[in-house]
């Protein structure tokens, strides 16, 4: 597990009129998602590509678990890290067994711990080993690519994981599944994730914390409920369709907004729908809560009328 810390940060690139990166300061918690969020050239890329050295600021520092990166060596450092792109990045000469193997085989593992390993990161990317492990990424989809890639960046057993836009190229249906499974694995492993995206309704959904971005400073940094509720400024509100109830309800996760559960309900959410759906079960059935339930069923909260009405006046 790792916590990293962005100290003044400055980052200026030969012949651009002004800093990619302007004095960021941030921690990022623990096993915390964390997505960075702006417009086009805001320097979100340029921001998480200084954390495994692909880009090394100009002033300032960057710490993993209180330990300057700069300080450490390159290869030592990104064997640490597990990096997922849009454009995914794997060998196409490799299986997918080779490809999830590669930084296992550079950290010296033996075969055997490589073998458990691959096949249990197929297991949990719901591609299954007697199936795909002997594969090339030719006779797969562009989401099934995804999840070996991201399986690929888990290999090691990073305690970070750097994300850039990792799903921008694939269709609306895969990429919602990719999401979901994403969530479900963080919650699993609970790795401290750096997330790039422009997509706001991604960035709301997956987000424990948001970082947006402007002109390569933070202009907020706040957890996804209190950035729609309580915007910055009106560049952020305008950014994430503050005014938007109705958007605004079935981008929130039920989860965000449940309490502890308290009394007796055959109604029931899963924890990751959203407040839209929550809406509509409560005015659909004869209950004034419903139970909020875990991936096993398990319940763990509740949402009421009354909760979900301050949801939405706040």
């Amino acid at each position: 597990m790792s916590t990293i810390r962005f100290d003044k940060v400055y980052k200026q690139f030969e012949g651009m009129a002004r800093p990619a990166v302007n004095g960021v300061s941030l921690s990022a918690e623990t096993g915390q998602f964390i997505v960075l969020l702006g417009p086009s050239g805001c320097g979100k890329t340029t921001l998480m590509k200084m954390v495994n050295r692909l880009h090394d600021p100009d002033a300032g520092e960057i710490f993993i678990d209180d330990q300057p990166i700069s300080q450490m060596d390159v290869t030592a450092l990104r064997r640490q890290i597990g990096y997922v792109i849009q454009q995914i990045g794997l060998f196409p000469h490799m299986t997918v067994a080779d490809n999830i193997a590669i930084v296992p085989r550079l950290l010296k593992w033996d075969d055997a711990k490589i073998s458990q390993r691959t096949d249990e990161l197929l297991e949990m990317m719901a591609l299954p080993p007697d199936e795909y492990r002997d594969r090339y990424p030719a006779q797969m989809s562009g989401g099934q690519r995804q999840r070996v890639g991201v399986a690929r960046a888990l290999a090691g057993n990073p305690g970070v994981i750097l994300m850039d836009e990792p799903f921008g190229a694939i269709d609306a249906i895969t990429r919602t599944d990719l999401q979901d499974s994403l969530l479900e694995l963080q919650r699993r492993l609970k790795k401290t994730i750096l997330f790039v995206t422009h997509d706001v309704d991604e960035a709301l959904r997956l987000a424990d914390k948001i970082v947006i971005l402007r002109e390569g400073a933070v202009v907020q940094y706040d957890t996804p409920l209190q950035i729609l509720t309580h915007s910055a400024d009106e560049f952020v509100r305008q950014l994430i369709g503050a005014d938007d109830i109705v958007r605004q309800l079935s981008l929130l996760r039920v989860e965000s907004v449940m309490q502890p559960p308290n009394g007796q309900t055959n109604v029931t959410i899963g924890r990751d729908q959203n407040l839209r759906e929550a809406l509509s079960l409560l005015l659909s059935s004869a209950e004034n809560r419903i139970a909020v339930t875990d991936s096993n069923q398990h319940v763990i909260g509740q949402l009421t009328f009354d909760e979900l009405r301050r949801a939405i006046a706040r």
